[in-house]
């Protein structure tokens, strides 16, 4: 009922829907509601009879099949872009729905918006939900309530999160990371194409980051007393079956154990557990929410191998230092090595070929490496971080990809400053770990002094790589040290260097292109962007760093 008109969408409610889902072992449905599509636009604001009559008859049949059942308000545009206009239309409407379901059974519940973002900031969705919550409470004093986060529903709005004193509230998380597997091939989503195939599979990695964000979500749930609604997660149908299944028990298995209740989204259509025309479950998907342990594929991964413990790093940079001085390595390595946190003694550099470019987000050049020295670096990095980082600041650089013979550009820090003839034991490296978004494929590359231990040309630092495509959405990013392999067509791969014989002698991390070519082997003319934020060594602590001469 999301849809402007119900079916516009290709999904219209049928009423043995509701049954189903109650005899197949399921006990919550979460209904979305496009109420504004609905209702005036000038006051009173009226919802249309014969919707609420909809709606009514839905809720009806769900209680009927014994299931918990949740109306939200879904698909308001027009409040996230003008909040401060739409205020009366959006209380007004809850007013009217509090009052029609104020004799309902507790087994109803009410979400007061789905997924606000935009204008609709973690500020003014604070003052909107106390609003919002006053006015329910004014009809139904008792009735639980569900409250998202700002932006999206994510986790990370919940730090910005401000409850009022309500001891009936269930706060809602929505949880679709890693974004380029769930949303591969979305219709609605750009550039999606770019990433069918990707596949998800419980690797180490894969799992480490889901139970660390759900540890995050877990700490704040207890640090505030709130219990958690996994209100959404889910795949789009064009990921493989198998990566579908295997996600989807994980994460509704890990959700229960943390105590946390959940709804799949959604029911039918693009992301259904339903197909659309045979009206038959999807069988794999049914099985992994309601009779998890039967994926003889996904426990074999379970018993094989342990998930990355991402609890033990070193900060490498979070961007939060003065944005004049930026260093890469935390500040108690900083004091271990005695380099104090205000020297440039860990600095971002740029490379790039000839007629390629690294760019700061107003696309002024920045510096390269050798350029540091005479014009100022590395204060020419600082007008690339500001406050839109993951959580709080964070680096944003662009790269103007040009030339015909494999153009390349990136950017990276040394671990202990420029080219010292400095480097660090990383044998106790278990995973580089960041938060990114934008465009492009991207390697996050180790480099070693591999010119002085003669195992590399003289034109070649030693890059250990691993692969990583970006999307518009932040992701969390966990690259296993035990991966890195040599750059492509490098001297390191052509005598089989691997991780294990570079790993104490590393210099400096960098963010480059992935080497491409144009269309048919042509001439590049591309453009990437990366947004980056809190990256770790993990496994790695101050105590571990092995400091080399």
């Amino acid at each position: 009922m999301d849809a402007p008109t119900e079916g516009a969408w290709g999904v219209t409610l049928k009423a043995e829907w509701f049954q189903w889902a109650a005899d197949s072992g399921f006990a919550t449905v979460r209904i979305p509601v496009q109420w504004s599509a609905h209702s005036l636009e000038a006051p009173p604001y009226t919802i249309d009879t014969a919707f609420m009559n909809r709606v009514t008859w839905a809720v009806n049949l769900a209680l009927a099949a014994k299931l918990n059942v949740i109306i939200d308000m879904h698909h308001y545009d027009a409040l996230m872009k003008h909040p401060d206009s739409q205020k009366a239309r959006f209380l007004a409407m809850w007013r009217q729905i509090a009052r029609h379901f104020a004799d309902y059974k507790p087994e109803l519940l009410l979400e007061i918006l789905n997924e606000p973002r935009d204008s609709l900031d973690a500020a003014a969705w604070n003052g909107l939900l106390a609003s919002a919550i006053d006015t329910i409470r004014a009809v139904q004093p008792k009735r639980t309530l569900l409250v998202g986060t700002a932006p999206w529903g994510g986790l990370t709005g919940l730090s910005q999160l401000r409850l009022p004193a309500d001891s009936n509230l269930i706060v809602t998380v929505h949880y679709y990371d890693p974004h380029i597997f769930t949303h591969q091939g979305a219709s609605f989503e750009a550039g999606a194409k770019a990433w069918l195939g990707t596949q998800w599979r419980a690797t180490p990695p894969q799992r480490s980051q889901v139970d660390q964000d759900i540890k995050t979500i877990a700490d704040w749930a207890t640090a505030n007393g709130r219990p958690i609604f996994l209100g959404e997660f889910g795949t789009y149908e064009l990921a493989d079956s198998a990566s579908r299944a295997m996600y989807t028990e994980y994460l509704a298995t890990a959700f229960e154990k943390a105590g946390f209740s959940w709804a799949l989204w959604n029911f039918s259509s693009d992301f259904g557990i339903l197909i659309d025309s045979t009206q038959a479950w999807r069988a794999d998907l049914v099985a992994a929410l309601v009779h998890p342990g039967r994926n003889a594929v996904l426990d074999s991964v379970l018993k094989a191998s342990k998930p990355i413990d991402l609890g033990k790093y070193l900060v490498f940079d979070d961007f939060e230092d003065s944005i004049a001085n930026l260093t890469a390595i935390s500040v108690p390595f900083q004091e271990k090595i005695h380099k104090p946190i205000d020297s440039a003694a860990s600095h971002y550099y740029a490379f790039h070929s000839d007629s390629s470019l690294v760019l700061g987000p107003q696309n002024d050049t920045l510096f390269t490496f050798a350029q540091t020295d005479s014009q100022g670096a590395p204060r020419n990095f600082g007008k690339g971080v500001g406050n839109w980082g993951y959580q709080g600041k964070g680096l944003h650089v662009k790269m103007s990809l040009l030339g015909s013979r494999y153009p390349y550009a990136g950017f990276g820090a040394g671990l202990m400053g420029g080219w010292s003839g400095e480097f660090v034991d990383l044998t106790k490296l278990t995973a580089i770990q960041f938060r990114a978004k934008g465009r492009g494929k991207w390697e996050v590359q180790l480099t070693s002094d591999s010119i002085y231990n003669k195992y590399s040309a003289a034109d070649n630092w030693g890059q250990m790589v691993s692969l990583f495509t970006l999307s518009d959405q932040w992701e969390s990013f966990v690259f296993p040290a035990e991966n890195f392999a040599p750059k492509r067509y490098s001297p390191q791969e052509i005598k089989h260097v691997t991780w294990e014989v570079v790993r104490d002698k590393i210099i400096s991390m960098e963010f480059q292109s992935a080497q491409s070519y144009g269309p048919n082997g042509g001439p590049v003319n591309d453009s990437l962007e990366i947004w980056i934020d809190d990256i770790r060594l993990i496994g790695v602590e101050n105590a571990d760093f092995g400091l080399k001469p």
